[in-house]
């Protein structure tokens, strides 16, 4: 936060709490919207968890979707593997689908939350522009 903000405010007779609320938290919105959806990125994706610490026949139903999706893909590519190699194109064809449609699953929740936040992205950026 700039002095010349957190002064101006003091001589205006905010508190702490008053220049924090009123001044920094605005202004640091951007960045914690930012950080938030990488957060939310970061552990949507995280099926690495499932795999280093879930095992066993009791945690089979305790697993996230992330790691159903990617056992589904190890196997799809095992088949599309086997298919390519007996020449089935239909075979091949319907796993490359299948492929498409989990990576849709994966992406559409982010993608229904960017927008909600894309509107702090674009004040952050214009907030650190060079003007003039």
């Amino acid at each position: 936060m700039r002095k010349e903000l957190r002064e101006s405010a003091e001589l205006d007779g905010a508190g702490t709490v008053r220049i924090y609320t009123s001044i920094v938290f605005p202004l640091a919105k951007p960045i914690l919207a930012c950080i938030a959806i990488f957060a939310a990125v970061f552990q949507w994706n995280a099926w690495t968890d499932d795999l280093y610490f879930i095992s066993g026949s009791a945690g089979a139903n305790l697993h996230c979707l992330q790691f159903q999706l990617y056992r589904k893909i190890s196997t799809l590519s095992v088949k599309d593997t086997a298919a390519a190699l007996s020449g089935s194109a239909t075979s091949a064809s319907s796993t490359t689908t299948i492929r498409m449609a989990m990576t849709m699953i994966t992406v559409l929740p982010i993608i229904c939350v960017y927008p909600f936040m894309q509107r702090y992205f674009v004040k952050g950026i214009m907030l650190g522009a060079v003007k003039g």
